[in-house]
């Protein structure tokens, strides 16, 4: 973002620039571009606010959370299917499997962003492991323990939590304005500290040998902070629907090498966030492995959305403080859950595999935090 801040600089009809009114609600108020077609000369052209500008909408959010609710159900049962499938032979199942994992998912999620702060999606990222938990004894025959039901319920109870305390201001940007987002220096400050925290996990990998416990932490701690940074898939989406609604504008987005910028690197972080996720689980259980990485992805999220996408401006510290301890409700509600099935053993998680799984050792045990559960 900062490359692009320098050498990028989308212009959109500075003669048509005028000022976005401010609108205020409540105790919270920020600004939002208002960015209007004219017809100048036959022609058609986009007059975009100079600053960025936003209003308030208490209406919004919960739309927002509730598509995220969706896709990460979608995507959850979409892999429990695709593992049925796998244990049972019942290949019928792959294809459902794969329409709601690679179609409904992205499609809920991407719209989940246009409609909600970063910094409240990332937090919801927890639900994919109460699905995960929920789904299990109808799709893998798991046992709904105690535990498993104490840390959904804090997980789900923070995730609601998240969004009625987190920012509910709704901002419009150009692309050269999320660009000027990016480039600020608190947020360049938080790519500095995103890079010491990747080159001390890198630095300690080097001398913790394979299999140890340690390097699978360290591992799904890092994929996790990759993989929270979804602020260039909140700007992305933003300026998707920006084009879409307006694809002929002279300012649309989609005219803009930004646009695409954003679009790459949110596939370049999701996928690599995945692919650290995989090495983990080739050899630590799965549930230690995605609590770790759910974890590390909400805190991402929560310093990303409010650091580099600004989301905490305007907000008062009480309200800050309130979204603070949500999102630690939900780190909570996934350390029970990891905590607790530690606590069951080898012995209660064979007893818990269900009674179709086969005898071949590459089918594997079929655990709750199974390796499709997490977010793609």
């Amino acid at each position: 973002p900062v490359f692009f801040a320098v050498v990028c600089r989308p212009t959109v009809c500075a003669s048509l620039r005028q000022s976005a009114p401010l609108v205020v609600s409540g105790a919270e108020n920020s600004f939002r571009p208002r960015i209007e077609c004219a017809a100048v000369g036959g022609l058609r052209h986009c007059a975009a606010a100079s600053s960025a500008s936003s209003r308030l909408s208490m209406q919004r959010w919960p739309i927002g959370l509730l598509l995220d609710a969706v896709a990460t159900l979608a995507g959850t049962g979409g892999k429990q299917l695709l593992r049925h499938a796998a244990l049972t032979g019942k290949h019928r199942y792959y294809a459902l499997g794969l329409i709601l994992t690679a179609v409904i998912d992205p499609i809920f999620d991407v719209a989940a962003y246009t409609y909600a702060a970063q910094s409240i999606i990332a937090a919801a990222a927890g639900l994919v492991v109460v699905w995960n938990v929920l789904l299990a004894p109808y799709t893998l025959g798991e046992a709904l323990t105690r535990e498993r039901k104490l840390g959904s319920a804090l997980i789900f109870a923070g995730t609601l939590l998240v969004g009625v305390s987190g920012s509910h201001a709704e901002v419009e940007r150009t692309p050269a304005q999320y660009l000027s987002l990016f480039a600020r220096p608190e947020a360049c400050a938080y790519y500095a500290s995103f890079a010491a925290w990747i080159a001390v996990c890198a630095a300690r990998l080097c001398r913790v040998g394979a299999g140890k416990v340690e390097r699978g932490f360290l591992v799904a701690a890092a994929g996790g902070s990759l993989g929270g940074n979804t602020f260039t898939t909140k700007a992305a989406s933003e300026l998707l629907a920006s084009g879409a609604a307006d694809p002929e504008c002279d300012g649309c987005p989609f005219r803009s090498p930004a646009f695409y910028l954003l679009a790459g690197c949110t596939a370049a972080t999701a996928s690599t966030a995945l692919l650290l996720l995989g090495l983990v689980l080739r050899e630590h259980d799965a549930l230690f492995a995605i609590t770790v990485y759910s974890g590390f992805y909400i805190l991402s999220g929560a310093l990303s959305g409010n650091f580099v996408m600004d989301e905490k401006r305007g907000r008062p510290a009480a309200s800050l403080a309130a979204y603070c301890a949500s999102v630690g409700v939900v780190l909570l509600g996934l350390a029970v859950l990891g905590l607790g099935e530690r606590g069951e053993g080898a012995g209660a998680a064979a007893a818990r595999r269900p009674s179709y799984e086969p005898l071949s050792d590459e089918a594997g045990a079929a655990e709750p935090g199974d390796a499709g559960a997490v977010r793609g």
